[in-house]
């Protein structure tokens, strides 16, 4: 049974919901490398015409501060007002490539792909890449794509152009255990306030992503244990894990293997202290086994290791009941010949007799006995 379930994956993610906590418990540090940069909300909103002349300022301090590229996580998909338009195009246009727009990707619940993208009298020649928003349960990418064949043709991720990885139809487990406190993240009002030299520092030589923390599409991304993270966060994470040389991982299939041949070892074990000892101990080195992957950065698939040991468990624990109940009588509450023989073999060898005398239609008799009377003819039948 386990290994079907193992084949099939049906447990698949509850090992994700396990890697998430042992993620949350991490503090491994991120490279440093990408610089998030929190904008006012509402900046693509074209209402709002001001937004994006302030978002055109920020890319002219960005790119006099040294960083290396830019990457505009927003979707202008309507005009504003055409002033305010051709001041973030031009803007954007003198990064002379180091500037990307980021166009997204939403997943339906059903698996049904729809492109959102910004208008090309804003973006025009800049470099676009992708971003996934998904909206299905638990609305959380464990995986991401490192290109999506779109409209445009093949286009890379964030995450992957982040990293520096070419676009491709691969995919990459996303590795959420990086410190969250390790990642860059300043607002707009705060990168503004700062001296030349302070700015130059903190976002010199480094990739930045540009969004608001809450945006339209908020709430269809989720950082595992992190729900307040804006959802830009996941391609960071995304990049994180490539530039770490993704993610290892151990599959259940093998772990799982190990741990049915350990226990069918076990099982061959004699003395019954011993036993329940070793199965103690293989239950023990599956938690360290879990802490120690956590700290070396491995994600281990356990999760069908602990149920077959749960489903077998809960076998010995029904077999243990049938033969304590085959040792008990149902009527009487007394030992039967069973226990009783089981008791002379735990004693070994000894001297004298036992005699046993065994009484046809004994449980009918007591069937027409109330207590009382019961304990009276068991009496007598002993004296006898």
């Amino acid at each position: 049974v386990t290994l079907l379930l193992v084949l099939t994956q049906i447990l698949q993610p509850l090992d994700w919901v396990v890697w998430t906590f042992q993620a949350r418990a991490s503090e491994r540090p991120a490279s440093g490398d990408i610089v998030f940069l929190e904008l006012d909300p509402g900046t693509s909103d074209p209402a709002l015409p001001s937004k994006r002349r302030d978002l055109a300022n920020v890319l002219d301090v960005l790119r006099s501060s040294g960083a290396e590229k830019v990457y505009v996580d927003l979707v202008f998909d309507r005009p504003s007002e055409r002033v305010s338009d051709s001041e973030l195009a031009q803007a954007a246009s003198a990064w002379r490539g180091d500037l990307a727009f980021v166009n997204r990707i939403d997943i339906a619940a059903g698996g049904e792909r729809t492109e959102t993208r910004s208008i090309e009298s804003i973006t025009r020649a800049s470099p676009i890449v992708f971003a996934p928003h998904s909206s299905k349960w638990p609305n959380t990418l464990y995986e991401l794509p490192a290109g999506y064949d779109t409209s445009l043709g093949l286009k890379p991720t964030l995450a992957a152009d982040l990293a520096g990885y070419p676009a491709s139809s691969a995919s990459f487990e996303v590795d959420y255990a990086f410190s969250r406190r390790s990642i860059p993240s300043i607002t707009v009002i705060q990168l503004l306030a700062l001296d030349r030299q302070s700015q130059e520092n903190y976002v010199g030589g480094k990739r930045v992503v540009l969004s608001t923390k809450v945006g339209a599409t908020a709430a269809e991304m989720n950082v595992p244990t992190q729900h307040a993270a804006p959802p830009s966060y996941v391609s960071i994470y995304g990049a994180e894990t490539l530039k770490a040389g993704g993610m290892p991982l151990a599959s259940a299939l093998p772990a799982t293997a190990a741990v049915a041949i350990v226990m069918a070892l076990v099982g061959g074990i004699g003395k019954a202290r011993w036993r329940y000892a070793a199965y103690s101990s293989l239950l023990l080195g599956l938690v360290v086994a879990l802490v120690t992957a956590n700290t070396y950065g491995v994600r281990i698939e356990l999760v069908s290791s602990f149920f077959m040991v749960a489903v077998y468990a809960a076998i010995r624990l029904r077999v243990r009941w049938r033969h304590r109940a085959a040792e008990l009588d149902p009527d009487t509450g007394l030992p039967t010949l069973r226990a009783l023989g089981r008791q002379l073999e735990s004693r070994g060898a000894f001297s004298g007799h036992v005699v046993v005398a065994k009484l046809h239609s004994y449980e009918n008799i007591l069937k027409t006995l109330n207590t009382a009377q019961r304990a009276t003819y068991i009496r007598k039948l002993c004296e006898r």
